[in-house]
């Protein structure tokens, strides 16, 4: 039986793993022996439910550098990880070529993964990156500005890739590999699975992608129990240590709107305290029955807002770092969203939420948006995803 490891080595939320899992499935129903090797192992085992594939810790990582650098392309993503120190990034590269080789794997899928990525060079293992743009650059020399609104001298962007280049290559050098001449390298557009829709791509001048589409859950969680309440309904996916928390509940309460909220890490006594138009549900939710209902979205994360707008739903974006700033910068000039910053006041947030009810425009869009991808299903990105995984293995 072949053998497939999938990784998840960096970021958080559900999302990584919420493409990991069902890609899981549609291996081992194929025949395959799947192996996951992820972060946040807790988080993993809560959402892995009744299936039966092998579970491994991912390798701890390199500690991130005690000084980051700001990040202007994917090798400052890594580089500030703790790839930017070269006997830990050594460490990190040689614990996930020591995981492959116990595996036994015979191709590595990596998810956000770069630690596995330069392991699987060492091994000389077939590597299929899976991933959003966020995780998926363009092959360009160098790699491309992830901030497209405000991108740097191109100069820059070299030199960023450099440093990454200098800490990484003496652990390829004294495994006996060839270092890598440039980051594009890693992502041969033949050997990886592009998870987005291009209006939600992170690099909007990508130039012949092929778009398989996002890879979301909707039919995984418990069910929603709507609260009373007149006006919209609205639905709410965050973080529950974002910024916004305390003014966007204070808002939605004075609205009296009824509205489900899902916040990660979020203390399930928090909801005895919450106006009676507001539930708070206590674990990841259905998002199949919530987006039937056509709720105002108010959300983060890239699937969630793609699964939003498929379903033809308004959405308010909530970013709170730089992946979810690109999310909201490109969808917000489509007319596909309105966003707030981390820094919005409650009377801000109060005068976005009555703009969503009162925008006909921004809702008619999104159903634009849902019509031009009718039909879409994730399963439909998770079969190619397998077909190219088949493919690698020969």
């Amino acid at each position: 039986m072949r053998r497939v490891l999938l990784a998840w080595e960096l970021g958080g939320g559900y999302g990584h793993i919420h493409r990991v899992l069902p890609l899981a499935d549609q291996l081992a129903a194929a025949g395959l022996d799947v192996t996951l090797a992820l972060r946040h192992r807790a988080t993993a085992d809560a959402l892995l439910g009744g299936r039966r594939h092998s579970l491994v810790d991912a390798p701890p990582g390199p500690p991130a550098m005690p000084v980051p650098v700001r990040i202007e392309s994917w090798a400052d993503l890594v580089f500030n990880a703790g790839f930017g120190q070269p006997e830990a990034a050594a460490r990190s590269i040689g614990q996930w070529a020591a995981l492959l080789r116990a595996a036994r794997s015979d191709l590595l899928i990596a998810e956000f993964a770069p630690g596995a990525m330069l392991g699987a060079r060492l091994t000389g293992l077939p590597c299929l990156v899976l991933g959003t743009g966020w995780s998926l650059p363009p092959a360009t020399r160098p790699l491309p500005a992830i901030r497209f609104w405000a991108p740097p001298a191109p100069e820059v962007l070299a030199a960023g890739e450099a440093r990454l280049l200098a800490a990484v290559n003496p652990a390829l050098r004294g495994a006996g590999q060839g270092p890598l001449d440039s980051l594009a390298t890693l992502f041969d557009p033949a050997a990886g699975s592009l998870c987005t829709f291009p209006e939600l791509d992170h690099y909007p001048a990508r130039v012949d992608g092929a778009y398989y589409g996002p890879i979301y859950q909707t039919g995984e969680g418990g069910p929603a129990h709507w609260p009373a309440g007149a006006g919209p309904r609205c639905f709410v996916y965050a973080n529950n240590a974002h910024p916004l928390r305390p003014a966007l509940l204070a808002a939605l309460g004075r609205l009296g709107w009824p509205t489900v909220l899902h916040l990660r890490g979020a203390d399930p006594g928090l909801g005895a305290g919450l106006p009676a138009n507001l539930w708070l549900a206590p674990g990841p939710l259905r998002l199949d029955g919530i987006l039937a209902e056509r709720p105002i979205v108010i959300c983060q994360g890239l699937q969630t807002h793609a699964a939003a707008l498929v379903a033809g739903c308004p959405v308010l974006s909530l970013p709170e770092h730089l992946e979810q700033t690109g999310i909201a910068n490109r969808l917000v000039p489509q007319g596909l969203c309105q966003a707030l910053a981390p820094q919005a006041s409650e009377a801000e947030v109060l005068a976005a939420l009555l703009a969503l009810r009162e925008a006909p425009g921004l809702r008619a869009r999104a159903e634009g948006f849902a019509a031009l991808y009718h039909g879409y299903k994730p399963d439909i990105a998770l079969a190619a995803v397998a077909e190219d995984a088949l493919a690698l293995l020969g």
